[in-house]
């Protein structure tokens, strides 16, 4: 039985534990694939949960044609450039540092709103 036959017998939503068995890498490796959306994955409360069909229909995208001549190249590895144009090593903690400046700029943006109010209403008492 290969690896999506078993995935598409599961009827149930897989453990990040589970999924990592199956695919042989670390717990910490599929966290990053699910927080970079490199693999589909979705949240109950606090936990993820992958569904079997989406990893077998990922795996299948993954999967490498098989090559009939010496001629033929297999398909590179797509490599994701940042802004000046360098690959990034970590697209996942990238991500995570993206959404904390995100996070940092808004909480400054209601800090200035929040003083602006503050001037005004003593502008208005005086």
């Amino acid at each position: 039985m290969t690896l999506i036959q078993i995935l598409e017998s599961r009827g149930e939503a897989l453990t990040v534990q589970e999924v990592a068995e199956l695919l042989g890498v670390s717990d910490k490796h599929i966290y990053e694939m699910v927080a970079d959306g490199t693999l589909p994955a979705f949240y109950i409360g606090r936990s993820v949960r992958l569904d079997p069909q989406d990893i077998a229909d990922w795996l299948r995208r993954k999967k490498f044609p098989v090559v009939q001549g010496r001629d033929e190249k297999l398909p590179q590895k797509r490599r994701v450039l940042n802004r000046s144009g360098h690959g990034s090593g970590n697209s996942a903690v990238h991500n995570a540092l993206r959404r904390k400046i995100q996070h940092l700029e808004a909480a400054a943006v209601i800090d200035d709103l929040t003083t602006k109010q503050g001037l005004d209403k003593t502008a208005e008492k005086s």
